[in-house]
This record gives C-alpha cells, structure tokens and sequence, in this order.
C-alpha cells in the first residue's frame, strides 16, 4: 500500500493526549460515585470509597486486611459527619457501621435500630422500587448473619446472594460477606494460608530469578528486535493515533450502548463480556479502514504465530519478572498517592454475583488483554514510537495513559504504569504483542482466580 509523504504531525498525539487526559479525569471523578442517587447519598460513597482505599492500604498484601477497633471507630466519626437528609442514605450508614461494629467485635450485640429499606436516596421511581425490595432482603440477611453462631453452607450460599445483591458500594458488604464464610467455615484453615504463602514466596523468587535469566540473556548480547512495525515513517505512527483517537470515543461509549441494548436476562459480568468481544470488533473494524493512505491489520501490530512458543514462555517470563515489582510498587502507591481519589474496580461487584466467575475470567483476563494490548502497545506505544523515535518517551507515556484510564485511581497508577511498560517492552524485545497479550492474561487472571478463591 502507497503511503502518503507526510502525515498530519504531532497534533494528531496532542489530541490523543487531551482525550487521555479526560478519560482519566473522568474516572477520577467517577469514583465513590454511584449513578443516579442524591447529592447527600453520593457524599456517603465517596467517603466510603476513600475509607475502603485506605482500609485496603492497610495491609496491601493481605487478601482481607483486619479491621481494627480504631480504624472502625474513626470510620463511624467521619461517616457521621456527612449530613445526610434521605432516610436510605441514613439507612446504607447505619448499615455500614454495623458491619464495622461487627468486623471488630463478633461477640459484640449487634445494633440494628438504624437499618431503613427506604430508597429515598435514589431519583427514579422505577429504581426506588428494585433498591427498597433489594434493602428489605439485605437488611433480613445481615440480622441472620450477625444474629448466627453458625451456618451451613446452604445458608451461606443463600446468603451471599442476598448480600452481594446490594445497589452501591461493595464496601464494606465485603466484610458481611466474609463473616458468612467464617459461620460456615469457609475460610481458608491455616493449612491453606500456609500453603498459599509458600506458593506466594516460590512466585516471588521465580520472579526475582527471572531478572537474573534477563541479566544473562542481555550480557550474551541479544538485542530486541524492535517493534512489529519498524522501518515504517512517522506517518504511519500518526495514522495509528488517529485510530487510537477513534479507539478512545469507543472505549468511552460503546460499552454503554451494549449495557442498554443488552437483553434483560443477561448478567453484568456476560454483558460486560460481549462489550469486549463487540469493542474487539470495532478495533478490527477502525484498523481497517484506510488512514494517511495505508491500511493497518493485526499481523502489522503484532498479532503473528511465527516462533509463538518462545513468545508465550516471553510473556511467562514477563508475568513471573512482574510480581515482585508490582507488589512494591503497590504498597508504594497506596503511601505516596493516598491524595489522589481510589477505589475499587467494577468487577469487584461483578464477582460476587452468582455466576459471574466464568464470564469475568472470560472478559477481565483474556479479552481485556487481548483488546487493551493491540490498543496501547499495538497503536498507542507504537505510533508514539514512530513519531518520536525516541523508545523511553514512547514507552512511559503510552503506560502512563494506561495506568491513568483505569477506575482504580491513583495508588495504583504506578503498578499500571509498569505493566504497561513491561508490556511495551516485550513486545519490542519479540517483535510480537503475544507475550504483552499471555503477561496481561497471566496477571488478570491471577488477581481473579485469588478474588474468587477469597470469597
């Protein structure tokens, strides 16, 4: 395909650095926030967004940090202070404090008085109805729970469902949640703990062994490939932003449309599911169409099945290299950024549904790193890299815009970020995205098979 001799320049990244930027601002602003509810109830989520960053900063590497008496006790007075004038925000506080109350003191007589099914904090008839069904039922549950010395595991299930129903914040239901599985003996015993942390310590040793195999590959003088696309001209690279550009407006949307379209029987985590397989399509599709003279496909970005083992066990190599890094920087993160707004992310809600588990495992690991990896570092480091010529500043700020659209906020920008960067990496070291793509898997798998072994 005849390219043209020059491209659009660097506005086409400056644009692409205004959409990022927005993105980013909007996902910030999104957090704590609950879609559809009054003023006072929203001041409600994001205090109890805020809480459950820091309560999760706690002990970053525990997959259910303790809840301390004073860390409960300060929660009720800054929850407190919020003035609250609907009766279900009142109601969803006093729910949380229960919960609270109880995760510090099981033992302790559990004050029911303020729990209230009224939906008054939401602004859709229609919606008043579904929430104040869902609170009557979660109300009942959380007196079986807290009124329980034990369960079966057929009331836990029964449970659960009823409890993970709840409209809004999943914290603190998660600590709901987990005293069910402690009345019914679901916990992990010390037998598991201690087979998980020796597996914990065995990953995290591969990891550091796995730098000292990169240290020696690199001193016997193998130098990266390069880029799937390299030798093309800065005018590719501007074409790529342009769909990257177009990318964005369908990242921004497309999932939406799916949600209202999608039909009535679908859960959130298949139509979340089908959004990526629909935003996978559209990718293909934008790629596709002829920019600045040239057509851009798959093969060209990096999706090739030429040398796929050693690609794969590169993306092995990436996810194992990865974990003691990210988990540093994690703990980082939650200290040095603890300013910046931070939440949870979507499918933690998601996952406690029933069900859920196959679609989320389906959608959160494979698809997301199949459509996020030809995204970034097949069109966003890529064509940063072919305008600039410059690998440090095409890698850094293609993670930096990764790290910065996710909902988590900003703890975990940095371990985002160096994702995003390894991903980069890999795929200029193989020319070939299938080790960025197995790495993305391997890592959003991993936190979703440990999510749903905790619940």
């Amino acid at each position: 395909m005849e390219r043209p001799s020059h491209g659009p320049g660097p506005w086409v990244w400056l644009v692409v650095a205004a959409i990022a930027i927005l993105l980013a601002a909007a996902q910030l602003y999104a957090i704590g926030k609950t879609p559809g509810v009054t003023p006072d109830r929203q001041l409600l989520d994001t205090e109890l967004a805020g809480l459950q960053t820091e309560w999760m900063s706690s002990d970053p590497l525990a997959d259910f940090p303790p809840v301390t008496k004073k860390f409960a006790e300060a929660a009720e007075k800054r929850l407190g202070r919020i003035p609250l004038k609907t009766q279900g925000a009142k109601g969803a506080r006093a729910r949380a404090n229960l919960i609270l109350e109880q995760a510090t003191d099981p033992a302790g007589k559990p004050d029911f008085s303020g729990l209230s099914h009224k939906a008054d904090d939401f602004e859709s008839p229609e919606a008043r109805i579904d929430v104040s069904e869902r609170r009557q039922k979660l109300n009942a549950a959380l007196r079986e729970v807290y009124a329980a010395k034990k369960l079966s595991e057929a009331q836990a299930n029964r449970l659960k469902e009823t409890i993970a129903g709840e409209s809004g914040s999943p914290w603190p239901i998660v600590m709901a949640l987990h005293r069910v599985d402690e009345l019914s003996g679901q916990v992990a015993s010390k037998a598991d703990k201690l087979i998980a942390a020796v597996i914990f310590m065995v990953l995290i040793a591969l990891g550091i062994g796995a730098w000292f195999v990169y240290a020696v590959y690199r001193g016997r003088g193998n130098l990266p490939l390069g880029i799937p696309l390299q030798g093309a001209g800065p005018d590719v690279g501007d074409g790529l932003g342009l769909r990257m550009i177009i990318f964005f407006m369908l990242f921004a949307f497309a999932p939406g449309v799916v949600a209202v379209l999608a039909p009535p029987s679908w859960s959130a985590a298949w139509t979340d599911a089908f959004a990526r397989v629909v935003l996978l399509f559209l990718l293909w599709a934008v790629m596709t169409v002829p920019m600045l003279g040239r057509v851009i496909s798959f093969r060209d970005v990096g999706w090739r099945t030429q040398n796929l083992g050693k690609d794969i066990l590169v993306g092995v190599w990436a996810f194992l290299a990865n974990l003691p890094i990210v988990l540093a920087l994690a703990y980082l993160g939650s200290v040095l950024l603890d300013w910046i707004p931070s939440g949870g992310h979507p499918v933690q809600m998601m996952i406690m549904q029933p069900g859920a588990q196959i679609p989320l495992l389906l959608s959160a690991s494979i698809l997301t790193a199949m459509l996020e990896e030809t995204a970034f570092r097949g069109l966003f480091f890529q064509g940063l890299q072919l305008r600039l010529r410059n690998t440090f500043w095409a890698v850094f700020l293609s993670s930096l815009a990764f790290a910065a659209i996710h909902p988590q906020g900003g703890a975990l920008w940095p371990t985002l970020a160096w994702i995003g960067a390894m991903g980069a990496m890999v795929t200029r070291e193989r020319k070939s995205l299938v080790p960025a793509i197995v790495m993305h898997t391997l890592h959003n798998g991993t936190l979703l098979a440990l999510a749903i072994y905790a619940l």
